[in-house]
């Protein structure tokens, strides 16, 4: 087998294995943001947490919807799941925020006075190109909680490993999620045209 052949088949093969699908994702509105410890306002398109509750499965939050965390409220965030936020996340005084999963913002992430954010071991904070986190409260990281900032950050400093950007220099929009795929049908087909070719 001659390396153009071989040049072939790992054009068309190789992308089928690293292709993952996403996962899939709810939004937050009067059907998520219900039970004990919510609220909704569907005038303004706010979700209210005001008990203890934990974030157990991968979620959206639109833009022009807000998730707010009252004095009362304490959000967790547990591994392996991921947050978009495209909207606003206000988090009060009182209110705590605990990430061991990943919290996207492409959105407003305001932490107000006597607000806590922390990242667990584990977890993680992407604030991406556009994405703005005024922080009034306390933000802070574990040893292995990581904070990559590409977005603004403005107010008290982030506590904990300094700040990186390796995580959220490459933000690819759900649609490109389909460019593995084609590739290797491209790559296929480039492979059989080309067998078809030794033939003759």
């Amino acid at each position: 087998m001659n390396r153009m052949k071989i040049f072939y088949i790992l054009f068309a093969v190789l992308p089928l294995f690293v292709f993952v699908a996403p996962a899939s994702a709810v939004d937050l509105d009067a059907t998520t943001c219900s039970g004990s410890g919510y609220s909704w306002n569907a005038g303004t398109s706010t979700c209210t947490v005001s008990g203890a509750v934990i974030i157990s499965s991968m979620l959206n939050i639109p833009a022009a919807t807000t998730l707010i965390n009252t004095g009362a409220g304490g959000i967790n965030i547990i591994a392996g799941v991921t947050i978009n936020n495209y909207g606003t996340i206000n988090n009060y005084a009182g209110g705590v925020i605990t990430i061991g999963g990943t919290l996207n913002n492409y959105g407003t992430l305001n932490n107000y006075i006597g607000g806590d954010i922390i990242i667990r071991d584990g977890g993680t904070v992407n604030n991406y190109a556009g994405g703005t986190i005024s922080n009034g409260g306390t933000f802070e990281g574990a040893l292995f909680g990581f904070f990559n900032n590409c977005g603004t950050f403005t107010g008290n400093p982030f506590s904990g490993n300094p700040p990186g950007s390796t995580g959220c220099t490459s933000s690819i929009p759900e649609f490109l999620s389909i460019v593995p795929p084609v590739a290797s049908a491209i790559g296929i087909i480039f492979l059989i045209g080309r067998r078809k070719a030794l033939k003759h």
